[in-house]
């Protein structure tokens, strides 16, 4: 037994439970399968769905996470795709309502349709942003400890113009991230000219 996200205790799917529809990915839970029933409406999830969406999918409910109301656009993008429509990780169909793909697992912020350049560019969420922040921060103190700042200004350097380096986006970055690299990038090049500027004046 373990318990997920909002202190919400997951179990194993029993026969009781066993076809019924998790409301995030659109797919039935199947038997040895941990899930999760949200705490307010009692709706049953997969625990990783319930992790990757932050609560519950139900809308209305207290336990969902906080988001903004899909625009007529998505509602007409939505209405066009039917009952199914293209995951944009990996192109293979899935449920019009669904925010995880069954194939490859990937998750949306919204219902309705995603462009892959929507996917593309969304920001990091989740466990990926943790495993992005720890990444960015350690890079950021490498910046600034003289002896690592040439690599760390290297990679910041890449990251900066190239986009893409260490299993790091940099257009998938929040704006935070963004002004860590470029102070990263200011902070490395000044220590290297700083260091520099010693061994010249030390001859």
């Amino acid at each position: 037994m373990m318990t997920s996200q909002n202190h919400t205790q997951a179990n194993i799917v029993d026969a009781s439970l066993a076809g019924k529809m998790c409301s995030i990915c659109q797919t039935q839970l199947v038997p040895g399968e941990y899930y999760t029933q949200c705490p307010d409406c009692s709706l049953p999830f997969h625990v990783e769905c319930w992790e990757e969406n932050r609560g519950c999918a139900q809308y209305g409910c207290k336990s969902a996470p906080e988001t903004v109301k899909p625009d007529a656009l998505a509602e007409f993008q939505s209405s066009v795709w039917g009952d199914e429509k293209p995951c944009p990780a990996c192109g293979k169909s899935i449920k019009a309502k669904a925010q995880k793909c069954r194939h490859c697992g990937a998750m949306f912020e919204e219902r309705g349709f995603v462009s892959r350049e929507q996917y593309a560019k969304r920001e990091y969420q989740g466990k990926d942003y943790d495993i992005i922040r720890n990444k960015i921060f350690g890079l950021f103190l490498a910046s600034i400890t003289g002896i690592l700042s040439p690599v760390s200004l290297i990679i910041f350097a890449i990251l900066y113009t190239k986009k893409t380096v260490w299993g790091i986006d940099y257009q998938r970055l929040p704006p935070a991230f963004r002004a860590i690299v470029i102070s990263g990038i200011c902070m490395s090049g000044f220590l290297i000219f700083l260091l520099m500027v010693l061994i010249l004046f030390d001859k």
